[in-house]
């Protein structure tokens, strides 16, 4: 145990970060601060250069479970790198915070917008949060500004600033008495920040902010000019938020994690214990360790709250588990563990541009085409099988920099394993263009039947399948409000309301069931990303964006194509995996129907992918 006497103490000495001997520590170096001018110099010149020195020596905090009480602030390792990062770069950069609840995150961000307004002049804050009342509510101590006066009021005499209440001291203001540096707040608007300039600004609890999820991109739009430096900071509430799409912008990233708290990682156990990153933090590698880290604290936690979505939110940083998804995560992860593979090959195919009459495929790495299947000899899909293909075409619009808004996307089911074998996927490609892409796809798996939905782009797309190509193997759309679902002549598969939450539920129901098994990683991501609200089903990031036109991000182009084509696969009377109504075929023995007949992977010899993992 580290002994300090009081006549030992000099600006130089490190506080204790053990609790009882930081609390000794504190009270000698306080008293002799008041008494010492030399000392009190010292330790002011100390503070100045020293951040962390300034929140382990002279910080307080307070906790109001599980009892109240006044405690020193004594950082842990996680928040002391956060710390020295807003040293160095805070006022210069922006930051993205993303964290489990009761990590201390919120008082250390307040501790650095204190310690700056204290010691530089004329510096400008402005504080923000998603509720007035947490902002700044007279004698209340868990609002930001309450915090601001326990840190002010805990400072040693001799340097406290005299903040008057009612002069230097208003509701939402905090201004320093001698050189003007000032604090403001203020609670969620669209308009607010607009009219200041601000060293910093610190949005807290920024996933709850906005009256709809479109007022928080007009929030960061109107503060991130007046500022070189914004702190958001929350717990995630879905993928479809400016929270979580700012993740990928802001100019530094941190996540703080439930098993790099030296309380709630006491007793750290599971797969992922080994798996510590190079940087010594578990924080930094939460979406490889998420699921595979517990502990007694997180065990009781579990027990204890309502459903899932409260952990996913709450404690697990998971931004896909944190809204209501419409497909189970639980199911999500057994496809990524089981199923979800590498492409066998990638490329682009091979075809006549007027006709779409296909050559044959191209290998290489860069292609728009991936395939989770081995062509025979002559480069072409095995004969033995039927195929579906379902497209989901887009506008084919680009932005200022040429790259497409959103992609079109044809996938390739397997009609009697239900495997999905080959994505083609694309942006900034005219519909027509796409058409005659997709149709040397169904020409390569040999004379596919191909459904596409048809509202939208989908109309030039099907004119030029149908009218141009004049391909033949295609779906026609059928009846929705009769028993019989009678085939009528229009082709394509249209979207309403109704129809989609029918097409989403028998494809969940497919995954579920494994009636379709879905090999694509970025499939699955996108899955992710449909969640079930009031009024039906939804795309988080459609319902989101600001973009007008619902584009700047992949709307889940490869989920609606999967699904039209199992609708088309199942309408056909074709049942994966279902031997009575099977037609009659050979297995090879590398593909994954034999795979399943065989119950483990000896069908193949081990070899190639599988083999290398052990199996």
């Amino acid at each position: 145990m580290q002994i300090i006497t009081i006549t030992s103490i000099t600006e130089a000495t490190e506080p204790p970060i053990n609790f009882r001997d930081n609390i000794l520590f504190r009270g000698s170096l306080h008293r002799l601060i008041d008494q010492d001018a030399g000392l009190r110099r010292g330790v002011l010149k100390r503070c100045r250069k020293d951040l962390c020195y300034f929140v382990n020596a002279l910080g307080w905090t307070y906790q109001a479970k599980p009892f109240p009480a006044v405690l020193p602030m004594i950082l842990f390792p996680l928040q002391t790198r956060y710390m020295k990062t807003l040293e160095k770069d805070g006022g210069k950069k922006h930051f993205h915070i993303d964290k489990s609840r009761d990590m201390g995150l919120t008082w250390c961000s307040l501790f650095w917008i204190f310690w700056c307004w204290w010691l530089i002049p004329y510096a400008k804050f402005h504080i923000a949060s998603w509720k007035e009342w947490m902002v700044d509510v007279r004698g209340h101590p868990g609002t930001h500004f309450g915090k601001l006066d326990h840190m002010l009021a805990l400072l040693p005499e001799s340097i406290r600033p005299i903040v008057r209440r009612n002069h230097e001291r208003r509701k939402n203001i905090m201004m320093h008495p001698t050189h003007q540096s000032v604090i403001t707040g203020e609670s969620t608007s669209r308009r607010m920040g607009h009219q200041d300039r601000n060293m910093a600004a610190l949005l807290d609890e920024f996933a709850l902010m906005g009256e709809n999820p479109r007022d928080a991109y007009e929030i960061l739009g109107g503060i991130r000019p007046t500022t070189d430096c914004m702190i958001v900071q929350s717990t995630p509430k879905g993928v479809g938020t400016a929270f979580a799409d700012y993740k990928s912008k802001a100019h530094r990233q941190f996540s703080f994690w439930w098993p790099d708290h030296p309380d709630k990682g006491r007793g750290l156990e599971g797969s992922g214990v080994k798996r510590r990153p190079k940087s010594g933090f578990y924080s930094d590698n939460v979406e490889g360790l998420r699921h595979k880290l517990t502990s007694p604290w997180y065990k009781q936690q579990k027990l204890d709250a309502v459903n899932e979505q409260e952990i996913a939110q709450e404690i697990d940083i998971d931004y896909a588990g944190s809204g209501w998804q419409y497909f189970p995560d639980i199911m999500l992860r057994r496809i990524l563990r089981d199923d979800v593979m590498p492409p066998f090959h990638t490329g682009e195919l091979v075809f006549d541009p007027d006709s779409g009459a296909c050559k044959g495929f191209s290998e290489g790495e860069r292609g728009p085409l991936s395939l989770w299947i081995h062509p025979n000899k002559q480069g072409w899909p095995s004969a033995e099988f039927d195929y579906v293909v379902g497209a989901d075409v887009a506008a084919g619009s680009r932005d200022s920099t040429g790259a497409g808004h959103s992609n079109s996307c044809a996938a390739v089911l397997n009609a009697q394993t239900g495997e999905v074998v080959a994505d083609l996927v694309i942006h900034g490609v005219d519909p027509a263009d796409f058409a005659v892409m997709t149709v040397a796809l169904c020409y390569y798996f040999r004379k596919a039947k191909l459904i596409w939905e048809g509202n939208g782009p989908g109309l030039h797309f099907g004119r030029t399948v149908t009218d141009n190509l004049r391909y033949g193997n295609i779906y026609y759309r059928r009846s929705e409000k009769t028993i019989n679902g009678k085939e009528t002549m229009e082709p394509g598969w249209w979207s309403t309301p109704p129809a989609k939450t029918w097409m989403l539920g028998a494809y969940r129901k497919a995954l579920e069931e494994r009636d379709i098994i879905e090999h694509s990683k970025q499939a699955v991501a996108e899955l992710r990303m449909y969640q079930t609200t009031a009024t039906g089903v939804i795309h988080a990031i459609a319902a989101s964006t600001p973009d007008p036109t619902g584009a700047r991000e992949n709307h889940a182009d490869r989920v609606i194509a999967r699904g039209i084509a199992y609708r088309c696969l199942v309408q056909d009377g074709y049942n994966p995996l279902d031997k009575v109504q099977q037609p009659s075929r050979i297995v090879p023995a590398n593909c994954l129907a034999s795979v399943r007949e065989h119950g483990d992977w000896s069908a193949s010899g081990g070899s190639g992918f599988f083999g290398e993992l052990g199996y």
